[in-house]
């Protein structure tokens, strides 16, 4: 390289970094009028910082913000998809997409006309109790009271509940006869003594046992699916980044199918994670199953679209050198 070139380069160099200096020294200060809500300078401020810098990815999403408090939808959206198609995992611009989807007033209306009969129900179900439950409740409560007092005066039978020294007490009364009336005093003694031994030794071992299967752990049970919506973005972004782009698609597998199916209302998360479902079976050569998620993307108009298009007529092409 020549000196002339090389001087070249280096100047452009120079001047990108002023350029995105000057971009970052705008954000900071459109991001403070915002703060302080003056929204029309921030406005002009964040406009100019992304002309000078188009993949500041930070400034097309406040830009977004900024437009939603002037009531412009559209454009904010325009600012997001731009930031997603700089960057497809950015979930702040997800979030923001998802909640300015625009709410039909049928959609409203529908869910209204869902909610009436359950709320019908719940009201009926509210006056059954207090006219029939609750009276027999009230009687039951006074039936239980009633056994309780008559239980007080009938001792518990079961060694693992019971006081051992009060059950020793009474098989003593029992089992030892009176010094007046038993003559053979000495032998009869002995063999009380022996038996009460034995019954020491059968309480100890129930109150052991007892106290073990009370510490005994039980069986863990197969842990919930994610529900949560944090926690389902945070299980996509670790998928893809980390399964599925590292070619690891047997291990992502279970987690797409696990986000595909949580029925989250999230149509920008749970198209993407169809789409890269459609990827995953593609690369286990199970076409047929990465068709049908290929199709879902489509018919439900999501952000890839256009991919997921042009993966269906890859397997279509598939299918027909297969048939030749």
């Amino acid at each position: 390289m020549s000196t002339e070139s090389f001087a070249k380069e280096e100047n452009k160099a120079a001047h990108q970094h002023s350029v995105y200096a000057r971009s970052v020294e705008l954000y900071n200060e459109g991001l403070s009028y915002a703060k302080h809500e003056r929204f029309n300078e921030a406005l002009s401020l964040l406009t100019e910082a992304v002309k000078l810098a188009p993949d500041y990815i930070k400034a097309h999403n406040l830009l977004g913000k900024i437009y939603m408090q002037l009531g412009q939808t559209e454009k904010a959206r325009e600012s997001w998809l731009r930031t997603l198609k700089l960057d497809p995992l950015n979930l702040m611009a997800m979030e923001c997409l998802e909640a300015s989807e625009p709410k039909s007033f049928l959609g409203g209306a529908r869910d209204l006309v869902l909610f009436l009969p359950l709320l019908l129900v719940l009201i009926g179900g509210v006056a059954i109790y207090w006219k029939l439950i609750k009276p027999e409740l009230s009687d039951l409560n006074k039936n239980l009271n009633q056994l309780e007092s008559k239980l007080d005066n009938i001792s518990i039978s079961s060694p693992a509940l019971s006081d051992q020294t009060l059950i020793r007490k009474k098989t003593e009364d029992l089992l030892i006869p009176n010094q007046k009336t038993s003559p053979n005093l000495g032998r009869d003694n002995e063999k009380t003594s022996q038996l009460i031994a034995k019954t020491d030794d059968t309480l100890s071992t129930n109150l052991q046992i007892s106290n073990v299967s009370n510490q005994l752990p039980t069986k863990s049970t197969t842990p919930p699916k994610v529900t949560n919506r944090s926690d389902l973005e945070q299980l996509y972004s670790q998928t893809i980044k980390g399964l599925m782009l590292a070619g690891k698609y047997q291990l992502a597998l279970p987690n797409l199918i696990m986000l595909t199916e949580s029925g989250i209302e999230h149509r920008y998360l749970v198209g993407n994670s169809y789409f890269w479902l459609g990827v995953c079976y593609r690369n286990l050569d199970q076409a047929v199953e990465a068709m049908r998620a290929f199709q879902y993307v489509t018919q439900s108009n999501s952000f890839k679209y256009e991919e997921a298009r042009a993966q269906i007529r890859t397997l279509q092409q598939d299918q027909r050198r297969g048939f030749h």
